[in-house]
């Protein structure tokens, strides 16, 4: 596969990504809601689209030992069960440190106020 339909593909893909996880406890929403009020959007068009960097981010927490490539690559591998030949290496490095500067901090700190409710702390 070439490497702009790869990135076509997870252009396409990056817009509904999410983990079952996620889905179950309506994070989807949460993140997209975020996202609008810290202003967190992609100003222009590209692949790595704002719902999928916040979710590298997330998963960058819970894996504090891999670098932010290797995360990604978990994500890829996936998305591979929808598209097999996917590349394992879409994005730069530099692509994907860009994108999370680009979310910045509003958003997230957005997303885990909305969020500590979930989580009952002892």
């Amino acid at each position: 596969m070439y490497r702009s339909q790869m990135q076509a593909f997870l252009a396409s893909e990056a817009d509904n990504f999410s983990l079952e996880v996620f889905d179950s406890l309506g994070l989807r929403n949460l993140i997209q809601t975020a996202l609008d009020e810290g202003k967190g959007w992609e100003k222009k068009e590209c692949v790595l689209k704002s719902p999928l960097v916040v979710v590298l981010v997330l998963l960058m927490t819970l894996h504090r030992n891999v670098s932010i490539v290797n995360v990604f690559k978990s994500i890829l591998s996936t998305l591979r069960t929808k598209r097999e030949r996917l590349s394992l290496t879409v994005m730069s490095e530099e692509a994907l440190y860009h994108a999370r500067a680009r979310i910045g901090v509003d958003p997230m700190r957005i997303l885990f106020e909305k969020t500590t409710h979930l989580v009952e702390w002892k």
